[in-house]
């Protein structure tokens, strides 16, 4: 279970009692799981934490790690937000960062700073454990900013149809793997960029109920990779993709379109290159939202120079460092980062 020192009785009315404390316990999380499926306007019959079962407690959970955090008045739950902690990959190994979701608020609670109050505890529980930034992704632009969080970063939405999936190839030949598998646990903590991938993910990375999984090669040992789609958003996005090397990665795209002529590949622009799938005129959107939390370990742990003046790194955004920009730090978080 969490614990967090984060247990304080809110200024209230006469007639209500506001409590925040962490989120445990069954009933707790039957609670979270119901307002995060109301909030986000899940379909009867299925579930947010279907789609982002990162924040189920029973398949992620550790105080160290992960946060779910509420404001109460009596049993009800009238908020919620969750932040977990991970390392993101950069040119000198990781760096702590934090990631933040699950946030929302039930209707007649809503328009009273309690979404911001949860958010501004995610953060500064993140802080007091080294995160160096921490990352959100949602449609609450405005809310966000007055945060401190920054639209940030680079990617790409391209249509398989237009891209380069040109390569010697027998169809004939190639078996299309399907599903989940326990070796792609393997091939994700291999995966050159976003989030360092442990053995104790593997709970909530196959517990995705709405991702359709392809990969060639022998079970044990996939050749390349992809996932498309995950139920409440990336409908028809392949997310996750990897490989090899750039052939085996455009037969399994090829073979992917085939099923899926509608398909789009979720990308950073540099990985177009990277695996020469071509360079046609794709519109570049944000990647993320991103707030600095620590911009000098933040900095060198993307092999910049430490010797940066204090008043430099106080007045570094999330998109002054990260973009976009041809000259800003790589930024890059794959589908099932994003919380």
């Amino acid at each position: 279970m969490e614990s967090t020192t984060h247990k304080d009785v809110l200024p209230s009315g006469p007639r209500e009692k506001l409590l925040m404390d962490a989120i445990r316990g069954t009933s707790a999380h039957e609670q979270f799981s119901k307002l995060l499926d109301r909030s986000f306007g899940v379909k009867e019959g299925a579930h947010y934490l279907d789609d982002f079962p990162i924040w189920n407690e029973r398949l992620f959970s550790g105080p160290s790690r992960a946060l779910r955090v509420g404001i109460w008045e009596g049993t009800e739950l009238a908020s919620c937000a969750g932040v977990r902690l991970a390392k993101l990959k950069v040119p000198r190994g990781t760096v702590s960062v934090a990631l933040i979701g699950a946030v929302a608020t039930a209707e007649r609670f809503r328009g009273r700073g309690f979404a911001s109050r949860l958010v501004n505890t995610a953060v500064q529980w993140a802080q007091e454990r080294g995160a160096a930034a921490a990352i959100l992704w949602g449609s609450e632009e405005e809310l966000y900013s007055k945060l401190g969080f920054e639209l940030c970063g680079m990617q790409v939405r391209a249509p398989l149809a237009k891209l380069d999936l040109s390569t010697p190839r027998d169809f004939s030949s190639i078996t299309l793997g399907r599903g989940w598998i326990p070796s792609l646990m393997e091939v994700l903590k291999n995966r050159k960029a976003g989030l360092q991938i442990e053995d104790t993910d593997d709970s909530w990375l196959s517990a995705h109920r709405n991702v359709e999984w392809y990969w060639l090669g022998e079970p044990s040992r996939p050749k390349a990779y992809a996932a498309i789609d995950r139920g409440i958003d990336l409908k028809g996005i392949i997310h996750e993709w990897g490989g090899d090397d750039a052939n085996s990665i455009k037969t399994l795209l090829s073979l992917v379109q085939m099923e899926r002529p509608d398909a789009v590949l979720l990308s950073h622009p540099q990985a177009l290159t990277e695996y020469k799938l071509g360079q046609p005129m794709f519109e570049i959107e944000y990647l993320c939202m991103a707030r600095p939390l620590n911009p000098l370990a933040l900095l060198t742990s993307y092999g910049l120079s430490d010797q940066i003046p204090q008043d430099v790194l106080d007045s570094l955004g999330a998109r002054t460092i990260f973009g976009p920009s041809e000259d800003a730090l790589p930024l890059w978080l794959w589908g099932l980062d994003a919380v």
